[in-house]
């Protein structure tokens, strides 16, 4: 599928829906490093997801989505990158 058939604010959308289900959610070995080497939680990554705003423009690879959320709370500004692949999200990295 094209992007110009599925624009940004759908696959945020089918993000949100996927990640309603925490069975589909996958963390990478990646993202749990830099968590902790960033001081993020899992509770910071998971309002990202379901809050966050979309920084950039989705990007279609290999028939997934990946999309770079980010969201701020209590001063500080969380950057989730996520992988949607079917209805199931990758959590790729945390900045």
């Amino acid at each position: 599928m094209k992007f110009a058939e599925v624009g940004p604010k759908e696959v945020l959308a089918r993000l949100r829906r996927a990640v309603r289900n925490s069975f589909n959610i996958h963390w990478t070995e990646h993202a749990e490093e830099r968590m902790v080497e960033r001081e993020v939680t899992t509770r910071q990554v998971m309002l990202a997801l379901q809050e966050g705003g979309i920084d950039g423009d989705p990007v279609l690879e290999d028939g997934d989505w990946k999309i770079t959320l980010v969201h701020r709370a209590a001063g500080r500004k969380t950057r989730v990158v996520a992988a949607l692949s079917g209805d199931q999200v990758y959590i790729v990295t945390v900045i």
